[in-house]
């Protein structure tokens, strides 16, 4: 399915993908998205969303990286997870974006 960006949005950074079984540490719930879990992975500090996570372990790979994409941007989408979606631009960038930001075409 193709989106549209409605509202710009600036990442906050690149990460790298962490295969699955990988340990989790510092574990608690993000204040502001539901079912959206703060974590360490190795040396880096992000987000997980919950369906990810098994007895502190991912239960699949995953990377937390948002894309830094401008506004009227197409992409299509390939995942929801809790009110954000991982999407692919047409260059082939994927990343996560907030599901407020994003309109079907």
């Amino acid at each position: 399915m193709q989106l549209m960006v409605i509202e710009s949005h600036d990442g906050e950074g690149r990460f790298p993908t962490f295969i699955k079984g990988t340990s989790l540490k510092k574990i608690s719930p993000c204040g502001r998205y539901d079912h959206w879990i703060a974590v360490q992975i190795d040396e880096y500090e992000t987000f997980v969303p919950e369906c990810y996570i098994l007895k502190e372990r991912l239960v699949r790979n995953y990377n937390p990286t948002e894309l830094v994409i401008g506004e009227l941007s197409i992409v299509n989408l390939l995942e929801i997870a809790y009110e954000w979606a991982l999407v692919e631009t047409i260059r082939g960038d994927k990343g996560w974006l907030p599901c407020y930001k994003l309109k079907s075409i």
